[in-house]
């Protein structure tokens, strides 16, 4: 946004020489950009020398650079953009009008403010016109790619079928937990059986011990899978 008084103080000089023949427009905006690029090179350095490791990112230097480069094409890009602005609003109340409305459809189209799906049909032009939206995922995609989230990811070895084993203290665990405790009872003239009450339904003690070992070693397939919860509302009972 400063581009854009920047630039029109510069104009009225702009336009006089112009009219005068002196030089053509495109060789007054290349010494514009190009003068733009040590600026943009201090400004970046700044911001992410003070920022990358204190939020935390991935500490490799290469992505270091890589987020380095993309913030400084993103700088370049939006100097260009404003200027762009304030060369068609000639004015600063409209060329600051034009640039609030600029910033505004930049930010919320680039996918972060809203997500894509949530973007109205006839605006998705935008998301995809939108330069901020390719930075955005640029950045993401170079961090989450780093090597201090794969502790966090399931990566399979070799790529080879996933699958989980329970072992026979967790499913003995886990009966134990679904019954909610066991109640013996002895019977007349049956003092060598026991017999298990879960909810009303009667297990004797040879059922159960046939049905434990038929799970043991039990191997159960799966597909790892990535899933997001929008909007959760949860409690939590704390013991007295």
């Amino acid at each position: 946004m400063s581009e854009i008084s920047m630039t029109i103080a510069k104009l009225p000089v702009f336009y006089k020489q112009r009219d005068l023949r002196f030089y053509p427009s495109w060789a007054y905006a290349l010494p514009a950009w190009i003068l733009k690029i040590p600026i943009s090179y201090v400004e970046v350095s700044v911001w992410v020398f003070l920022t990358y490791y204190v939020v935390g990112f991935d500490p490799n230097a290469g992505r270091f650079l890589k987020q380095y480069l993309l913030l400084f094409f993103l700088n370049q890009m939006t100097s260009a953009l404003f200027r762009l602005v304030a060369a068609t609003g000639r004015n600063m109340v409209v060329a600051n009008t034009f640039g609030s409305f600029t910033l505004l459809l930049i930010l919320v189209l680039e996918g972060f403010v809203l997500s894509r799906e949530d973007i109205k049909k006839w605006w998705k032009w935008a998301y995809w016109c939108s330069p901020l939206m390719y930075a955005q995922n640029a950045i993401a995609v170079n961090e989450f790619l780093g090597n201090s989230w794969r502790k966090f990811v399931l990566i399979p070895a070799a790529f080879g079928k996933n699958q989980a084993v329970i072992s026979e203290e967790s499913q003995s665990n886990e009966h134990d937990n679904r019954i909610g405790g066991t109640v013996q009872l002895s019977t007349n003239g049956k003092s060598g059986h026991d017999i298990r009450r879960t909810n009303s339904t009667y297990l004797t003690e040879a059922d159960t011990r046939a049905n434990h070992h038929q799970k043991r070693g039990m191997v159960l397939p799966f597909e790892p899978h990535s899933i997001t919860f929008d909007d959760i509302t949860y409690s939590v009972d704390m013991p007295q």
